[in-house]
């Protein structure tokens, strides 16, 4: 099994831990890169696609790395919605 799919598996999974830098290793093997959304941004974070230019936008974890149970729903809908999942 690649990373890539254990990563997925572990997103797919809601009672698992799912770090904000494992949601950005797979949004980077998915197509999508950070975009800049100016200086006073530092907690907002948005990625797009390059090729359907779908954005994705959610806040990075203040305290800890986790991402919250919400944000994961939210993240697996849009990706299912584009095709990715």
């Amino acid at each position: 099994m690649s990373k890539l799919q254990k990563a997925i598996d572990k997103l797919l999974n809601l009672d698992q831990v799912f770090t904000f830098k494992e949601f950005e290793y797979l949004l980077v093997k998915l197509g999508y890169s950070e975009k800049k959304t100016g200086k006073k941004s530092r907690s907002r974070k948005a990625y797009i696609n390059s090729k359907t230019l779908h954005i994705i936008r959610i806040h990075k974890p203040h305290l800890g790395n986790e991402i919250k149970r919400y944000v994961k729903t939210y993240l697996i809908s849009e990706l299912k919605k584009q095709g990715l999942l």
